[in-house]
């Protein structure tokens, strides 16, 4: 499925995993705003809490959505007006308003708008086939014909920082939260459930954490990548030497003109008929130039 998900931006994901990539994204009611930023004025604007608006929005969007679907600039306009009869006279004033956030927009259009980047982690709305332009809206217990399982949301959190691990670890909750999308207290909250099957890894003057499993894993690839008698000489520990006759057509063969200094010589396609030269030598910084090989080289 096609929801809101990792920091409120459309994702693909399998509906199976639908709670670590929905609702397990979703923190403790007052920390909801830290998910969309730039609502908070807003709220403050019209007296509403964040989790007010997210139920008078979804209610909204059940209506509106029934049995179709709508692209987001729509379902906004609809949604804003159905929820307005059920705000006080001050509340119902300012969602009438001009709005900042875009224009020809009001206040309750743009909190709506804001509203529904939650609806997709919260397991309400999905997006379906784009029709033109747009990308229509739909509810998900309707595109699915089902409601989604919900029972696994307290586990979901500590797959999704295994996963993210997995893929991106070594790293740091500061690092979870930003590709999350999420404010540092649910990442920490989040990052907690599995913590204990994490080990340190030391990253220069500071340090990060792979999960438990990955540090043997780790430790057989840096084992893999130790250098054996047949390899080619490493170039940071490369002594220099006195070159003999012309280039003897290995990696650390000398350079004409480059006198006893031994260096390589990095070839790039930069296109079909472009090579790219670079050589890197002890003394002296790479040089690099480009030559027309008048010769298609098979990649275009």
């Amino acid at each position: 499925m096609e929801a809101w998900s990792l920091r409120v931006s459309p994702h693909i994901f399998p509906t199976a995993d639908h709670a670590l990539f929905g609702r397990a994204l979703l923190p403790a009611d007052e920390h909801l705003d830290d998910l969309v930023i730039g609502v908070r004025p807003a709220l403050e604007r019209t007296g509403l809490t964040m989790r007010r608006l997210l139920e008078l929005t979804e209610g909204a969007v059940e209506e509106e959505l029934d049995g179709r679907t709508m692209p987001k600039a729509e379902l906004a306009v609809l949604a804003a007006k159905r929820i307005a009869p059920q705000l006080d006279d001050r509340q119902q004033a300012a969602w009438a308003e001009p709005s900042s956030y875009g224009f020809g927009m009001t206040l309750g259009e743009a909190m709506v708008r804001f509203a529904l980047y939650l609806l997709g982690p919260s397991g309400v709305l999905c997006f379906v086939q784009r029709r033109e332009r747009s990308s229509p809206l739909m509810l998900v217990r309707q595109w699915l014909g089902r409601e989604l399982d919900a029972s696994d949301v307290e586990n979901a959190g500590g797959e999704l920082v295994r996963r993210y691990l997995r893929c991106y670890g070594p790293s740091t909750v500061r690092h979870f939260a930003e590709w999350a999308g999420v404010g540092e207290v649910h990442a920490r909250k989040l990052w907690s459930r599995c913590e204990g099957s994490m080990v340190k890894v030391p990253q220069g003057r500071s340090a990060a954490f792979l999960m438990a499993e990955q540090a043997g894993e780790l430790e057989a690839s840096e084992e893999g990548r130790r250098p054996t008698a047949g390899d080619p000489p490493d170039e940071s520990v490369r002594p220099r030497g006195a070159g003999g006759g012309g280039s003897r057509g290995r990696p650390d063969g000398p350079v004409p003109g480059s006198g006893d200094d031994r260096g390589y010589l990095h070839w790039t396609v930069g296109s079909p008929r472009m090579l790219s030269m670079r050589y890197s030598s002890h003394r002296r910084k790479p040089r690099t130039m480009s030559t027309s090989t008048g010769v298609s080289s098979g990649l275009g």
